[in-house]
């Protein structure tokens, strides 16, 4: 009889089957049950602790979210404030090849203006030793108006034109 299996028959099967499912019923609501009263029981606690007791102070329980949070805020800013200082670094790199360019041509027009303009001696007191000073070529305004214009006398209030 060892070698053999004995069928069942379909009821019998039916029986069997409906007698474990209520006792696997029962064993889940039991494991359901006790799950059930260990996290009311831990919640209670958890509760009872942060709230503390009279001479306690109460914790927060939801520090590591708020650390987090700032950490995540910090992070963001500091990104914004690289990005910013980027486009300023980007501008003032902007700015100082334009100031050089802007020095590069008035060196070019002053050494221009330089070769225009023919350095003379001109003695300024008898005794004193001669100096190079920069004259112009080109007369001064007063001198160009009273040939162009005939002007005498430049001034607002008497200005005499000869004709």
């Amino acid at each position: 009889m060892l070698g053999h299996r004995q069928l069942h028959r379909q009821s019998s099967k039916d029986k069997i089957s409906a007698a474990l499912r209520k006792v696997w019923e029962r064993r889940m609501i039991s494991v359901r049950s006790r799950q059930m009263i260990l996290r009311i029981w831990s919640d209670s606690i958890a509760e009872a602790a942060k709230e503390g007791d009279h001479g306690q102070d109460k914790l927060d329980w939801d520090s590591y979210d708020k650390i987090q949070s700032e950490m995540m805020s910090v992070f963001l800013w500091n990104k914004e404030k690289e990005r910013v200082t980027k486009k300023l670094k980007r501008a003032v790199t902007k700015i100082v090849a334009k100031k050089l360019q802007a020095a590069e041509k008035m060196e070019l027009l002053t050494k221009r203006t330089k070769k225009a303009k023919p350095e003379k001696l001109v003695l300024q007191k008898s005794d004193a030793q001669p100096r190079r000073v920069l004259a112009s070529t080109r007369p001064k305004l007063k001198e160009r108006l009273t040939k162009v214009m005939g002007i005498s006398c430049i001034c607002l209030h008497c200005v005499q034109i000869r004709f």
